[in-house]
């Protein structure tokens, strides 16, 4: 048994928790079919990404700049009726398809992690407002630009 003192021990606070937990889910289930270092490297930025911990208005403004993250929110609307559980879904599904495409495997692993993100920052987001909605928001951040 270890004897250890609270006040030692590391502070977690919840988005490091989450982190922890979407790096072990990648690693059993997305990385074993991941051969690239440099896929494998960007698949870790996107799960340390820190941007989805900022207030929602901050993030506005993160999401006017990233192309990438505009796409997954409206492919969330518009193929998988606003469902991030069937776009997770189908991500991890496209590991193991076959034929098999290295091209769409690759760009799977790469978006599973941001949209696991996307999905953890909408959820938290509706404690203070039960009607947010990135979709929304995005919608917000094109029309000021």
């Amino acid at each position: 048994m270890i004897n250890a003192n609270p006040r030692e021990m590391i502070n977690f606070d919840r988005s490091d928790l989450k982190r922890m937990s979407l790096r072990a889910l990648v690693t059993e289930e997305i990385l074993p079919y991941i051969n690239n270092t440099n896929i494998q490297e960007e698949i870790i930025k996107n799960i340390n990404d820190q941007r989805y911990e900022l207030p929602a208005k901050q993030f506005k403004e993160e999401i006017k700049k990233d192309k990438p993250l505009q796409d997954l929110i409206q492919l969330r609307d518009e193929i998988y009726q606003g469902s991030w559980d069937r776009m997770l879904k189908d991500l991890k599904d496209r590991l193991t398809a076959r034929p098999y495409n290295y091209k769409k495997v690759n760009q799977s692993a790469i978006d599973f992690p941001k949209v696991w993100h996307l999905k953890q920052y909408e959820q938290a987001q509706r404690i203070g407002n039960q009607n947010f909605n990135l979709a929304n928001l995005l919608k917000e951040a094109l029309e000021e630009e």
